[in-house]
């Protein structure tokens, strides 16, 4: 998926708020990986 792979490679340059709102829709256990910043290859 496009959005994945953009936040992965762009998640330390990422605003929390902007990050939140392009994790809005991913189920809760994925939500949490993004904002712990562990992603899934």
């Amino acid at each position: 998926m496009i959005l994945k792979r953009f936040l992965r490679d762009n998640y330390e340059q990422l605003p929390r708020t902007t990050l939140r709102y392009a994790i809005e829709r991913f189920d809760k256990e994925e939500r949490l990986r993004y904002l712990k910043g562990s992603f899934d290859s």
